[in-house]
């Protein structure tokens, strides 16, 4: 008995030793590799021992080993295909992120081509700002999802040290056991019949914790099920709230850069003006080159009838003519000769002066009005920026709730396992209110989410003090470029 016992215990050293270190995939491939060859190494002794041999009281308490290993490989087995699950889901947000990361390039892309296509890309913009909240909202249950997982595949992986650590105990007890039994072997079959008594009240207790164990978690889910969809109908309600403040504010800005747009430029109406003053100021040269003309003929055919008339009177024999009959044909001799004697250029530049004074005066009115209108623009500008950063305010105070209450939903998600060193059932819990704050329930996972979520909203929301700057320039910008 005393040979045959020494190697058992020997296996069974090396089995617990192999089991204990089993954290990875690859470790619980060997174990279970080694619980085999364990387990046929014991069902091969157990064929050589002849059948007139009286059965050995350890073969029991092996045979509850052998199954108990079996159950901790399937339980390493469930383990690994949940391993497997949060693989496939992180391969699900890796691509995400991916996809996200290439709308974000096309944005850029876009926006470098905004001043050519303004009126389109807007429209592919909000398309695609609308796909980035659709992603960026996936990637957050996504991430919650996979969280959740993680919690969940660590409080199994902890109920497996745990087993294990029972089951190591458990070992050092056979052992002990064997040692006893090898010195004392009338106590070894009452102490073997009282091990499976307490072995089958263990089994008994272990399915009745099990049953109220699931019947608990069932419960606390449905609750958490209800609460989640609650939250998703007051988030979706703030949400349209935002996406019409939103709008209504594009649709501002919209007229607003209308209007500017229709604004006609400093440059243009300088042009414009400065075509008025020359066409006025040729027409008017013109008209005195016109009166020039005519005054110069008046005085040319006033002296051909004067000298007309003192051919007839001297012929007549009529030596002087009185000065008052120089009227009849239609010029004074002292205008005919102050007009003769001025020189027709000086008027044209007095003129030309007078129409450049009252130009000048019509180019700083319109000048002035111009400014009027720049600052009257300017002011209103500031008064829609300032708008538009309480919105984008109020914005992200609306977002930074929604976070923190998903977030304090989590962090009341994360709760204690009833697996208690006592096995006691508390009874269930009051559903998880989402006024709960997460300075409650501190955590680092609920942290780091709110973290990324926070990151997302900031992603989502794509509003910053640069961007509507560049928009600005832009609406100003499109008079002077036309």
């Amino acid at each position: 008995m005393m040979a045959s016992a020494s190697p058992t215990s020997a296996m069974i050293r090396e089995l617990a030793s192999e089991v204990l270190r089993t954290p990875s995939k690859t470790e619980l491939k060997t174990a279970s590799a080694s619980v085999a060859a364990l387990t046929d190494d014991i069902s091969t002794m157990s064929f050589r021992v002849p059948a007139s041999a009286p059965a050995s009281p350890g073969d029991g308490v092996v045979g509850e080993f052998e199954r108990r290993v079996r159950a901790l490989e399937r339980e390493a087995e469930g383990v690994e295909d949940d391993l497997r699950v949060e693989e496939r889901e992180h391969e699900i947000a890796v691509s995400a992120l991916r996809r996200e990361r290439d709308i974000e390039r096309e944005r850029e892309a876009v926006r470098r081509n905004s001043h050519h296509e303004t009126a389109s890309l807007r429209e592919a913009l909000r398309a695609k700002e609308r796909a980035i909240a659709s992603l960026t909202s996936t990637l957050a249950s996504t991430r919650e999802e996979y969280a959740r997982r993680e919690l969940e595949a660590k409080r199994t992986r902890d109920a497996a040290d745990d087993d294990f650590e029972r089951l190591r105990e458990r070992v050092r007890a056979l052992e002990a056991n064997v040692d006893v039994r090898e010195h004392a072997s009338k106590a070894k079959d009452e102490i073997i019949e009282t091990l499976k008594r307490d072995l089958e009240a263990k089994r008994a207790f272990d399915r009745d914790v099990v049953e109220q164990t699931k019947a608990l978690e069932i419960d606390r889910l449905e609750r958490r099920a209800e609460a989640s969809e609650e939250r998703a109908r007051v988030a979706e309600s703030k949400v349209d709230a935002m996406v019409l403040e939103k709008v209504s504010l594009m649709r501002e800005l919209e007229s607003l850069r209308e209007r500017v747009a229709r604004l006609p430029t400093q440059a243009e109406e300088d042009e414009a003006f400065k075509r008025r003053v020359e066409r006025a100021a040729d027409a008017r040269v013109a008209a005195e080159r016109l009166l020039n003309e005519e005054m110069r003929t008046k005085a040319e055919l006033a002296g051909l009838f004067a000298q007309i008339r003192d051919m007839t009177l001297r012929s007549a024999g009529v030596r002087a003519v009185p000065s008052h009959q120089t009227a009849v044909f239609g010029v004074h001799p002292s205008t005919v000769d102050s007009s003769h004697h001025r020189s027709p250029p000086l008027i044209v530049e007095e003129q030309l002066r007078a129409v450049k004074a009252s130009a000048e005066q019509e180019i700083a009115a319109r000048r002035r009005e111009f400014n009027d209108i720049q600052a009257e623009v300017t002011r209103e500008n500031a008064r829609l920026r300032r708008e538009l950063s309480n919105v984008r305010s109020t914005l992200r105070e609306k977002l930074r709730e929604a976070t923190n209450t998903a977030s304090s939903a989590k962090d009341a998600g994360d709760d204690t396992s009833p697996w208690a060193a006592d096995f006691s059932f508390p009874p269930p819990r009051e559903t998880v209110t989402p006024s709960k704050t997460p300075a409650a329930t501190p955590s680092a996972s609920s942290s780091a989410a709110a973290k990324q979520n926070h990151q997302t909203d900031d992603d989502f929301i794509e509003f910053t003090p640069a961007a509507s700057t560049s928009l600005d320039e832009d609406v100003f910008a499109a008079p002077r470029e036309r």
